[in-house]
This record gives structure tokens, C-alpha cells and sequence, in this order.
């Protein structure tokens, strides 16, 4: 009573392109797991990090491999790891 149903949309297309239709602090989350090239997974984060809401979370998976990981630390020293290859951050 009194929660809202979260709303999931599938989009096909790729992920800036999803974003790019969504307007800043509109998410209250997203978790990212596409490419694992350094500038693919830079993109992605650029692209989500502003429509997610404040207190929000914004989190991927594989910070073992190196391109995620620069990626992610260029980002924001806020961003936490765990459990195992899971990164995330609280807006």
C-alpha cells in the first residue's frame, strides 16, 4: 500500500542511446554490464550517471578487468566494489 510498481522498460538499442532519451534524475537506478573496453564503459557512465536520482544507485559488473575498472575510478572516488566484481555508487 502506498508503493508505487517499479517500472521496467526494455529498449533495443544501444545503452547511450537509451539514455539519451531520458531526462536527468528521471531513474532510480541502473546497473551497467555491456563492453568492457575502457571507452565503451566510460560512455555508459557519462551517459546514466545524470538521470540517476539523487540517493540513487548507479552500478555495473566486471571491475576486475582493467578497462572497467580505470573506467570507473576515472569517474568518482566514491565508488565502492563488492561483492566480487560488482562496483557501485550511491548518488
Amino acid at each position: 500500500r502506498g508503493v508505487a510498481a517499479p517500472i521496467i522498460t526494455i529498449a533495443r538499442c544501444s545503452s547511450t542511446q537509451a539514455a539519451a532519451g531520458l531526462r536527468n534524475h528521471s531513474i532510480d537506478g541502473v546497473f551497467i554490464d555491456a563492453s568492457h573496453f575502457y571507452e565503451a564503459v566510460s560512455a555508459d557512465i557519462k551517459a546514466w550517471l545524470p538521470l540517476v536520482k539523487p540517493g540513487g544507485l548507479i552500478s555495473g559488473h566486471d571491475f576486475s578487468y582493467p578497462d572497467v575498472e580505470r573506467a570507473v575510478k576515472e569517474l568518482g572516488p566514491k565508488w565502492q566494489q563488492g561483492p566480487k566484481t560488482i562496483w557501485w555508487a550511491r548518488q
